[in-house]
């Protein structure tokens, strides 16, 4: 009970603190998507600051990439905490119509396409999946993050959902190293942060 009165407190008090609107619940149905897209729930503040705790600061210095952005989130404590820039990825345009106030006077984006489509920029660097899809569209995201960094080979970072089909893709993918993991209790989420490197 204490665990998830203090989950609800942190999760009003943030939105309340830099005056934007993201705690909320929308169903699959409710924004029409398929079988292997996920429902919209915002990562949790208090999971939120852990993992950008245990990102290395030299990848503040490029650009977050977060698929599925749902309202923003993500990307507004990231501006919020030091990045140079952060991009959402969202395919509802219901959430992105929804998120433009969120980030209205910020130096951030939302893109309103289809994560499997979307053109990997040289200067992202660190890539964030909070459980957003799974099956094809996510084989897809990732060949076309590692045909990017292929071709501009950069450090980067990978923060992920790791419970499930996330985890396991990660893992079939040799180049990437666990950097840290982390749980919370409630509500019960566990996440990753990998690094990539080019095999040699």
């Amino acid at each position: 009970m204490l665990a998830e009165w203090t989950y609800k407190f942190w999760e009003h008090y943030y939105d309340w603190r830099w005056g934007i609107r993201t705690y909320a619940y929308v169903s699959e149905a409710d924004l029409g998507y398929g079988q292997s897209l996920n429902h919209y729930a915002p990562m949790p503040y208090q999971v939120l600051f852990k993992v950008f705790d245990a990102l290395p600061n030299e990848f503040r210095n490029g650009r977050l990439v977060d698929f599925g952005c749902g309202l923003g989130r993500v990307l507004v404590a990231a501006h919020r905490m030091g990045f140079a820039s952060a991009t959402g990825v969202e395919l509802s345009s219901k959430l992105c119509d929804l998120a433009q106030p969120n980030i209205a006077g910020l130096p951030l984006e939302i893109v309103n396409q289809d994560a499997s489509t979307y053109e990997i920029a040289p200067n992202s660097n660190v890539f964030l999946f909070y459980n957003p899809f799974t099956g094809e569209p996510l084989r897809k995201v990732l060949d076309n993050i590692e045909e990017s960094l292929r071709t501009h080979p950069r450090p980067c970072a990978f923060i992920g959902y790791c419970i499930g089909s996330f985890e396991e893709a990660i893992q079939n993918r040799s180049n990437f190293k666990r950097l840290s993991l982390g749980h919370s209790v409630y509500p019960r989420a566990a996440w990753a942060v990998w690094t990539y490197s080019l095999a040699s």
